[in-house]
């Protein structure tokens, strides 16, 4: 019988030592430092992974731009090679060289609606970025200030008596 008293006594004591522990203000204060600690990173890292997007985003529309003038300027170089076969009187020529300028003028045309939609898709990563890193920033000074104070009070001593006593 002293043993079961024992026991339950034991058992009730760990218990309320769990909720102290769980109730105690540098418990709560500790995890709710860790809560925004942890906010905090994950809001770098989707700023993190709304940069890498972007920077993706700009270095295909910078690589669209460049297939873009080099149809233009193959389109051009097709049409001015059939020109001058015209002007030479050499049908065969004029219809191969058209031919090749249409078929660059058609890529061209492909290019360029993907570079609409690239341009569009930059400007939205772009600002998604933008406010990502901005919110990130500004967070991370309501952190250092939520840190500074956690710090400050876990440092007060506690008005209470101590349980134990």
């Amino acid at each position: 019988m002293f043993r079961a008293a024992r026991r339950f006594r034991t058992s009730l004591g760990e218990r309320t030592a769990g909720l102290r522990r769980r109730t105690d203000p540098e418990v709560r204060l500790e995890r709710a430092i860790l809560g925004a600690q942890d906010e905090h990173r994950l809001l770098q890292e989707q700023a993190a992974e709304l940069h890498d997007e972007r920077q993706e985003v700009e270095t295909r529309l910078k690589a669209v731009t460049d297939e873009q003038r080099d149809l233009a300027s193959k389109t051009a170089e097709a049409r001015r090679r059939a020109a001058e076969a015209e002007a030479a009187g050499n049908p065969i020529k004029v219809s191969e060289h058209t031919a090749a300028a249409a078929s660059f003028a058609g890529r061209l045309a492909a290019v360029e609606r993907e570079l609409a939609e690239l341009t569009a898709t930059v400007d939205k990563v772009a600002q998604a970025s933008d406010e990502a890193t901005a919110t990130a920033v500004q967070r991370a000074w309501v952190l250092q200030e939520q840190l500074a104070e956690g710090h400050r009070l876990l440092e007060e001593p506690l008005d209470r008596p101590d349980p134990r006593a």
